[in-house]
């Protein structure tokens, strides 16, 4: 799930933890395999793997 709140986006990574990034904190989006359906975002120089699409991620940042 990804999902923007004001300046904030909310992710489920792949252990379940919900994390509530500010955008401006995220370092890198990438993604994560081949299959394009998982992708790796760093966060103050830590990974969160989160089970959605990159281009799911983006969409969600873009939304006002």
């Amino acid at each position: 799930m990804a999902n923007r709140a004001g300046g904030f986006l909310l992710l489920v990574d792949d252990a379940g933890r919900r994390n509530l990034i500010r955008l401006g904190a995220i370092q890198m989006l990438a993604d994560c395999d081949e299959v394009r359906d998982t992708t790796i975002l760093v966060v103050a120089g830590r990974a969160i793997t989160v089970p959605r699409p990159l281009d799911d991620i983006l969409e969600a940042i873009e939304r006002q």
